[in-house]
């Protein structure tokens, strides 16, 4: 994903369009093209708001949530994910 993000940004955007709105507003238009998803923006959930969700066609499938996030230059980065459902809750670290 990232490789072909990459060339697609290379290739069709000024260096202007660095704001994450621009981003936020390409990226569902970008993911419409996964067959066994559907692109979500900013669609309500619970009391949050994730910037993009894909929400599969298969229900056992996992959905997808994104959150956009633009720097100025690239740090060292650590993601983590948090889920929570009702008494509980699941965090992941991506290594």
């Amino acid at each position: 994903m990232q490789r072909v993000l990459k060339e697609n940004l290379r290739r069709s955007i000024s260096y202007y369009d660095n704001k994450e709105a621009f981003y936020h507003g390409m990226l569902p238009g970008f993911l419409m093209a996964m067959p066994d998803y559907t692109p979500k923006s900013n669609r309500e959930s619970g009391n949050g708001r994730p910037d993009i969700a894909l929400i599969p066609y298969d229900e056992e499938a996992p959905v997808v949530l994104m959150e956009l996030k633009v720097c100025k230059r690239f740090t060292k980065i650590i993601k983590y994910g948090i889920c929570f459902c009702e008494k509980t809750c699941r965090v992941e670290r991506d290594k």
